[in-house]
């Protein structure tokens, strides 16, 4: 049975401490608050915590969260501590992880990042535990992976066996794996039996280019507006550590020659500096995409991904875990139901049939979606005992055959013109399907101001129906290419994102609804629209989760039940 984490938070200003506890508050950890650096030294003293997170500046002491840093590292040095700090503050928070700290957030505090970062510590503090846990110090330890990487079937052997290999160099690594597959879990299980310093993560898909330079190669000060001190990037942080590039195909080109030229010389230089700095960094990349397509589309540098892929590590997804003697759903389903057991309570059972539906299920969600569906059932199951009916829709009604509608249309009505060429619609049609009869091609039609992450979000969401974003690049050399109707008329499902003003996203939008093209249209939260959009049923997003959330939930209605035979 899992406990409930304990985490500790530490402000000198009574109403903010309050307000903290409020919007921090999640039923995976308890908080408990402290005013103080003696209070909080006492609260050290009598309890263990798993995550300390404190404020820079605290009335009463000298240097504040360092001396919160310093105690808990004498104490407690598995506890993860994460700094918040006020704008302007990064210089000390930056050297508060180059004394140990886990992470820092800035002020204003946005509790939604923060809880995440929260229980991202808590996982790293667990997975460390583990490892100390299993490791012997007196033997080389073949496979040491955190209890929680649960699977014994053939194909995991194999994996695990490839992870130990590499955990015995030092060279770059390539995690390659659907979302949900568990490969932040490797590169951390990587990292912690290499015995390096320090564990950087960056996510590559979440920040614009610009911000995402500054991340990695840091800025002296001046070196842009806003440059208010000098400060040190991801690479030379990681310095004596890993550096993992979570979603390295968000990378932009410009950036992915730069790093690449920084790590084959251990040598970084911060924006406007003339001085290069030594480092010695060892590289996890992951990703959720075939980026060997990407290249050969021009969309990732050659010699980088030749860089990366040193050492390849593929995680199957969760439906392909089994073999003979061994399915790792049933495993992974047993450690669920521990981990979300209620404290003194028998962990709940499940019953043949359950079990079986689980089994015969093809989790495109992979691990993640297991998790989520074992504790929704865990709370229906009021008898101990998750039946069929306790488990989500999707995996009860598999008995049936599912499949996603081709793409809904019998033709464009003739009348249908493209804005751009001047041609009827209907002219080319049959040339066009013709050539990508075999793709599965979902058009994506965006503004230019859309977040670094959406672009990925959305690859991953559709690669396990096996449908592929359509990229203009891969036809640009077709003379009779049009960027609007071709795209459009090539693909079976569309994705139109209307937070934006180019005219271009509204004529697709039209043209996608003339020729019958089944079409999620999007928004981001508090973006305004003309008002004849109202009508209509838009999807509001504003992150990842709701992204994920929005192309799932269509998906689920295009998808129609066929008899089996």
């Amino acid at each position: 049975m899992t406990r409930i984490a304990e985490v500790l938070i530490v402000e000198d200003d009574a109403d903010w401490l309050d307000i903290y506890s409020a919007k921090l508050a999640s039923p995976e950890y308890n908080l408990t608050k402290a005013r103080t650096v003696n209070r909080a030294s006492e609260l050290l003293k009598q309890q263990d915590f798993d995550v300390v997170a404190t404020d820079l500046k605290l009335l009463g002491a000298t240097t504040g969260g360092f001396d919160i840093l310093e105690m808990v590292r004498q104490r407690s040095p598995d506890t993860q501590v994460i700094i918040f700090t006020g704008y302007g503050g990064k210089q000390d928070a930056f050297e508060a992880m180059r004394r140990g700290a886990y992470d820092y957030v800035t002020k204003p505090l946005d509790y939604e990042h923060v809880r995440r970062v929260i229980k991202s510590a808590i996982e790293v503090r667990e997975q460390k535990l583990s490892y100390l846990r299993i490791a012997s110090p007196l033997r080389k330890v073949d496979l040491p992976f955190p209890e929680k990487f649960v699977g014994s079937s053939r194909v995991i052997k194999e994996v695990l066996s490839r992870v130990a290999e590499a955990i015995e160099s030092t060279k770059p690594v390539l995690v390659v794996g659907a979302s949900g597959t568990g490969k932040a879990l490797i590169s951390e299980t990587i990292h912690l039996a290499s015995k390096r310093k320090r564990f950087v993560l960056v996510s590559c898909a979440s920040y614009s280019e610009t911000t995402l330079e500054r991340s990695l190669f840091g800025f002296q000060q001046n070196a842009f507006p806003g440059a208010l001190a000098d400060e040190a990037g991801l690479l030379e942080q990681a310095s004596g550590g890993t550096l993992v590039l979570d979603r390295v195909n968000g990378l932009s080109l410009r950036l992915q020659k730069q790093l690449l030229h920084a790590l084959l010389n251990q040598q970084v230089r911060r924006i406007g500096s003339d001085q290069d700095v030594d480092i010695d960094v060892r590289i996890l990349a992951t990703t959720s995409v075939d980026l060997e397509s990407y290249v050969n589309q021009g969309l990732f540098s050659e010699a980088l991904y030749e860089y990366l892929a040193d050492t390849v590590i593929e995680l199957p997804p969760l439906c392909q875990r089994k073999d003979e003697q061994t399915d790792d759903v049933l495993l992974v389903t047993g450690y669920l139901l521990d981990k979300y057991a209620p404290d003194d309570s028998t962990p709940h059972t499940i019953s043949e049939q359950a079990g079986e539906l689980l089994q015969s299920y093809s989790f495109p969600g992979n691990v993640r979606e297991l998790e989520e569906a074992i504790r929704i059932a865990i709370t229906k199951a009021d008898g101990g005992v998750i039946e069929p009916q306790h488990l989500p829709e999707a995996i009860q009604q598999q008995h049936q055959t599912i499949s996603l509608v081709p793409n809904g249309r019998s033709g464009p009505p003739p009348e249908v013109v493209c804005m751009r060429q001047g041609c009827y619609v209907t002219d080319r049609m049959d040339e066009i399907l013709k050539a990508f009869d075999n793709e599965n091609y979902v058009y994506l039609a965006v503004g230019v101001s859309t977040p670094g992450w959406y672009h990925s979000t959305i690859v991953e969401t559709l690669s396990p129906f096996d449908l592929r974003v359509y990229h203009p690049s891969e036809f640009a050399a077709n003379e009779d290419f049009c960027p609007i109707c071709q795209p459009i008329l090539s693909s079976r499902l569309a994705i139109v994102d209307i937070s934006t003003t180019a005219s271009t996203v509204f004529y697709e939008l039209g043209l996608a609804h003339a020729i019958g093209l089944p079409c999620l249209v999007l928004k981001r939260a508090g973006r305004a629209v003309p008002a004849y959009f109202r009508q209509m049923n838009i999807a509001e997003y504003s992150d990842e989760a709701d992204l994920r959330k929005a192309i799932l939930s269509w998906l689920q209605l295009l998808m129609k039940p066929e008899s089996t035979p």
